[in-house]
């Protein structure tokens, strides 16, 4: 089944079109204040079978009409930032833009998902030369666009592959659960950083550790534990992955990274390759850091 009917042949180019003045944007930018706004751009058309499936999942008819009109993101575009500051900073410049329309947004970076994902979401309107669904001709179509950071980048692969390559069950459980963002631990953590001290959270990403937390915290924390033996009985490659986001949220809090449960020279070998440098287990016949 064709869910794009006729207009399904003009997606690609669209996407290109929106591709190109985001990357036009980003020239103009880096000319003026030579600071580029993102790391890397891509895009993608929606393959048939997922729209079908996510109509029938809203209850929508199997028409070009839901799948271009009322779904609005046939056409999806990822841009992902260095920065938190980048984001907003784009964000605003395309709402500026008279080549699109933004149309609907939602803030998952200030105020990330209970699991932990963040991105910053638009909806835009985007006027083309190609007729629409409502006859128009020049025609508007819609597209998605996703902003991220490196590290939330890597959190959502990240949080793709546990759900979809492991078979897990209940994977709703595997991301980080909810935090006490506005709790009195947050008041206690400040407190003891004005009393000099320095903050270390342990088994990040368990508890009320999760990444959400977390990240609330960054101003007061001087180093994460991360704790690998719960996520043993995932494969290496998962495992490092795994690895990899954390340090890449270390690296952007700029706080200090220990992974916990090193027990055999293999786990050492590995997380040494994971680019971390400080470790603890019993491998050592101890529990302190191990610094090398």
């Amino acid at each position: 089944m064709e869910i794009y009917g006729a207009y399904g042949k003009y997606l690609p180019e669209i996407k290109n079109e929106i591709m190109h003045k985001i990357s036009e944007l980003s020239h103009q930018i880096e000319k003026r204040d030579e600071e580029k706004l993102y790391e890397h751009l891509s895009g993608r058309v929606k393959q048939e079978e997922s729209m079908i499936e996510k109509c029938q999942r809203k209850g929508l008819d199997l028409t070009p009409r839901s799948a271009l009109n009322d779904c609005k993101d046939a056409i999806g575009i990822r841009v992902v930032c260095n920065f938190i500051d980048d984001i907003y900073k784009l964000v605003g410049l395309l709402k500026e833009q008279d080549w699109c329309d933004v149309i609907k947004e939602k803030d998952y970076v200030s105020k990330s998902k209970p699991n932990g994902y963040r991105s910053y979401h638009l909806i835009i309107k985007f006027n083309t030369s190609y007729p629409d669904i409502n006859g128009h001709v020049p025609g508007d179509y819609y597209a998605e666009i996703q902003l991220r950071t490196i590290a939330m980048d890597s959190w959502a692969s990240l949080e793709h592959e546990l759900k979809y390559k492991h078979n897990i069950k209940n994977p709703e459980q595997i991301p980080e659960s909810a935090s006490n963002e506005t709790g009195e631990t947050i008041k206690r953590i400040s407190k003891i950083k004005e009393m000099g001290y320095e903050i270390a959270l342990d088994d990040v990403g368990m508890g009320m550790n999760t990444l959400a937390f977390v990240l609330a915290n960054t101003n007061h924390i001087k180093r994460l534990k991360l704790s690998i033996v719960p996520f043993k009985t995932l494969s290496m490659e998962s495992l490092v992955l795994l690895i990899k986001f954390w340090k890449l949220v270390a690296n952007e809090a700029k706080v200090e990274l220990v992974i916990e449960g090193i027990d055999s020279e293999k786990m050492r070998t590995m997380v040494h390759q994971a680019g971390v440098k400080m470790q603890q287990g019993f491998l050592w016949k101890s529990q302190f850091i191990f610094l090398y």
